[in-house]
């Protein structure tokens, strides 16, 4: 893609876990309200595909009902999601503090210099000690840091419908509002979307089953950049395909 390094290799992308705590049932109340929380270490920018270390964590209140028993359902959700990711590698810096974008000699690791014989005339040795002084300027490796960590987080809401097409499947809709901020926070605002798509649900047995959502995003805006669609820190188009085993 245009201004993204190509990138060609494998790898374990990262890890995470599912909590879930079910705080109240909708067999026994008017509404299912459960809060769910996702932890996660990877190891690869989702967006880019840089290597690093990424730590986040991703927590959605969630809220569902039936609006005809057995037949419509109704859910809403509150998420907010932060992350932290810090790329490999350092960046490297010269004794006047500028930043280098290669390595050069290491400033105390370069022999010392040899001034040479001295000239006849005060002129001659004028011009060697400015060229002694330009030599000693020239730029080299003083310092070492880890390359900064970035610090982002969503905040949103979304809502869906799904009916029960057969006694096993469901199929049904979603929408949902996105706003992205810099800092774990919601700190500085950055940018906004909206997605829109189809989802399904299907129980294959007792045991297992199976859920997808796919959502296109048909509206938004990047801070500072012209244009219909936040794709700065969106992506256009969103899958998420689960399965399910008890036991």
């Amino acid at each position: 893609m245009p201004g993204l390094d190509n990138r060609s290799f494998t790898g374990f992308g990262g890890l995470s876990a599912e909590f879930k705590w079910q705080l109240l049932k909708r067999e026994t109340s008017p509404f299912g309200l459960t809060l769910l929380a996702e932890p996660s270490l990877g190891f690869l920018d989702e967006s880019t595909g840089e290597r690093g270390r990424s730590q986040g964590l991703e927590t959605r209140l969630l809220l569902d009902t039936a609006l005809i028993p057995d037949t419509l359902f109704a859910g809403f959700n509150v998420i907010y999601e932060a992350e932290k990711f810090r790329p490999r590698g350092v960046r490297l810096f010269s004794s006047e503090g500028e930043e280098l974008d290669a390595p050069l000699a290491s400033c105390l690791a370069r022999p010392p210099k040899v001034n040479p014989a001295p000239a006849e005339s005060e002129d001659a040795g004028g011009s060697i000690e400015a060229a002694n002084a330009d030599e000693s300027k020239e730029l080299c490796t003083a310092f070492a840091r880890r390359k900064s960590a970035e610090r982002s987080s969503n905040f949103g809401v979304s809502g869906a419908l799904a009916f029960q097409a057969l006694p096993n499947l469901f199929l049904g809709a979603e929408v949902r509002y996105l706003r992205a901020y810099e800092g774990l926070a919601l700190q500085h605002f950055r940018g906004e979307a909206v997605f829109v798509g189809p989802t399904l649900y299907a129980k294959l047995s007792d045991h297992l089953a199976l859920s997808a959502v796919f959502s296109t995003q048909v509206a938004g805006h990047a801070v500072g950049v012209p244009g219909r669609l936040d794709l700065d820190n969106f992506s256009r188009h969103q899958a998420k395909l689960k399965i399910k085993y008890e036991f």
